[in-house]
């Protein structure tokens, strides 16, 4: 274990790194003497010499400088009081001065456990972290100090705000030519000096440690009594500023708190989010703060040297984030935004490492940087948010059919209707490029009625034509299904035409089912009874397709291609889709098999008895005025093959 003496040498080596970008003029002195005789209000000093440049020694002008001695200079101009050091020289005596009492203070003094015992007290000036531990930098009082010099030091020490301190701290500067008996710091540093600024440690201070102790009003998530999102702005806002913006790092958290919800249950959640609130808050340093956003999430603002000490920082918080869970469950992801050296709203930084989460859910990753690219993503989505009402109203959003066959004779039995935006700005866009922006956007109400009435015509089409008994899914969001009124908006869309009503089917995902599960319900339960069918769509790729299955009057399970594929992969998934055929036809459901691509796909669901197929092997995602044509020659190339 490193002693004391061996950190502060080592400290004062990486104080030297942070700070040597910066250019400011030469600081003024502090007065130095080896006697006391100085006037009745000279306050006796005795320095750190060697904690460069926080405090040192500086023999060529026989006075010290540094960080401190400038807090001194501030603390001088507020009191009136006079500081004088004592026995100034390169080596550290506060030790013996303190026993002597000779002096009344010490500058610049890292508690060591041996001279505490000569101490009546100590007030922090800043907090110094090496190494990932926190190393406290004070002023201390001998027993001579009078209880009006301690009161008055340490009153007009608090007294600076956190952008003054941390001007003097960032503004100290190596411009100048470093004293002697320092130049082996520099030295040390070397070439790493460029990489100075990124590597700044030193920040925050003693109203960092304040601001956590006490609860201000509106600022206190109730369930985790830890700070809110208004809490999280408060401190982001006082915190990171033009000198400190670039050295810090946002982090969005979350677990999924639907799963545990609905899986452990309130209770077991409740307990997962105060676990996790302490957790936080055991690990949160001086110079970072944290709190519960919304639900399952929670952010943590850090200051970092660079992107590998941040990946290793996040990468040690997920695991310990993730003990609070039961084991094999939900986890704990991350995203990460590094913040710039412009001004980053707090809003804008919390949405950006958002983007970062997004893209560590998608990837199956622990947690991911929101890069420039996910930013460029966050424009074009932005821009398409914007465009979304106008382009259902112009007929942007075009009809497409995937055909689905009967997998025993692989006729055509109907078809998924879904989108595709032909965007005169941005070209053919699918589903995965706007649904969730038209969620939040709030026009994707109107997309899913658009395509329904467009399903409608299409079966009134195929009544009319001879292929009457052809059928049309389609899916809608979860907002839409949702509506009070879902259930007769579409009854009232589709008593315009004569087609057979069980002709068209409603796909119901599980998230439909979870998000407003009694609305979801009752629209289901009143389209059915109408005579649309029910499918409950993507089986298997969320958590609660069984338990629903008992509720919602279900005639159609689509499986997920997922499980197709891991079907011809691995026993077990060969196993789980045997089982859910099975379980589906007990019940008198009906089953399709989606993302059949390969014969080997197409050999397996045939196997385990699907009744219908849908995939690539048998159509590609055609657009509507194309479907006849595709129709005529699959037909004709399936009765030359029987």
């Amino acid at each position: 274990m490193r002693t004391r003496t061996q950190r502060v040498l080592r400290l004062g080596a990486a104080a030297a790194l942070l700070l040597t970008v910066l250019i400011l003029p030469a600081l003024a002195a502090v007065t130095a003497t080896q006697e006391p005789t100085g006037g009745p209000d000279t306050v006796y000093v005795a320095g750190n010499p060697a904690l460069y440049p926080l405090e040192y020694y500086n023999p060529s002008e026989e006075r010290y400088e540094g960080i401190v001695p400038l807090v001194l200079e501030r603390v001088s101009a507020d009191t009136g009081l006079d500081f004088c050091y004592v026995s100034a020289g390169t080596q550290n005596v506060q030790r013996r001065l303190a026993k002597n009492r000779q002096v009344e203070m010490l500058s610049a003094y890292v508690p060591d456990g041996q001279t505490d015992a000569y101490l009546s007290g100590t007030q922090l000036v800043l907090t110094v972290a090496w190494e990932g531990e926190p190393v406290d930098v004070c002023l201390a009082f001998t027993p001579i100090a009078s209880q009006e010099l301690i009161d008055a030091v340490t009153q007009s020490v608090q007294k600076l705000s956190r952008d003054e301190l941390a001007d003097m701290v960032l503004s100290y500067t190596l411009g100048k030519e470093a004293p002697k008996n320092q130049t082996w710091i520099l030295w040390a540093v070397g070439a790493a000096l460029a990489l100075a600024l990124i590597c700044i440690v030193i920040l925050l201070v003693t109203m960092a440690k304040r601001s956590r102790k006490g609860k201000d009003d509106g600022l206190t998530d109730k369930s985790t009594g830890i700070g809110n999102k208004d809490y999280f702005k408060k401190y982001y806002d006082s915190y990171i500023t033009d000198k400190t913006r670039s050295l810090y790092y946002v982090a969005h958290l979350a677990f999924d708190i639907r799963w545990t919800n609905q899986y452990l249950g309130t209770e077991v959640t409740e307990r997962i989010l105060k676990t996790s609130a302490n957790t936080l808050m055991e690990d949160v340093r001086d110079t970072d703060f944290a709190a519960r956003i919304t639900g399952g999430t929670f952010a943590v603002a850090f200051l970092c040297n660079n992107q590998t000490d941040a990946a290793q920082y996040i990468q040690r918080l997920l695991i310990q984030l993730d003990r609070n869970l039961p084991e094999g469950n939900a986890v704990f992801r991350a995203g990460v935004f590094h913040l710039d050296a412009k001004y980053c709203s707090c809003e804008t930084a919390l949405l950006n490492a958002e983007r970062g989460y997004r893209g560590a859910v998608q990837t199956n990753a622990a947690y991911a940087f929101c890069t420039q690219q996910l930013l460029k993503e966050a424009v074009l989505e932005q821009q398409l948010q914007e465009q979304t009402a106008a382009a259902v109203k112009n007929q942007e959003f075009k009809p497409y059919l995937q055909l689905i066959v009967d997998a025993q004779t692989q006729k055509i039995t109907g078809a998924e209707m879904l989108s595709r935006w032909q965007s005169p700005a941005h070209g053919l866009l699918t589903p995965g490029k706007y649904i969730a922006i038209m969620e939040q956007a709030g026009t994707i109400a109107d997309l899913d009625y658009y395509i329904f009435e467009e399903a409608c015509r299409h079966l009134e089409y195929w009544a009319n034509t001879g292929r009457g008994e052809l059928s049309i899914s389609c899916n809608f969001s979860r907002l839409t299904i949702s509506q009070t009124d879902f259930a007769q908006r579409l009854i009232s869309i589709a008593s315009q035409y004569t087609f057979r009503r069980d002709r068209f089917i409603l796909e119901i995902t599980e998230d439909i089912m979870e998000s407003n599960k009694q609305a979801a319900l009752r629209n289901a339960k009143e389209c059915r009874q109408f005579g649309f069918r029910l499918a409950l769509d993507d089986m298997g790729s969320g958590y609660t397709s069984f338990v629903n299955l008992c509720d919602y009057p279900i005639d159609v399970i689509k499986v997920d291609r997922s499980i197709v594929v891991n079907s011809v992969l691995m026993e077990r998934g060969s196993i789980m889709i045997d089982a859910i055929v099975a379980m589906a036809h007990k019940m008198g459901i009906k089953v399709v098999c989606e993302g059949v691509e390969t014969d080997e796909q197409d050999a397996m669901v045939k196997r385990v008895g699907a009744d219908l197929i849908q995939g690539f092997r048998y159509s590609r995602v055609i657009p509507l005025e194309e479907t006849d044509r595709f129709m005529v020659k699959y037909s004709a190339q399936l009765n030359e093959t029987l």
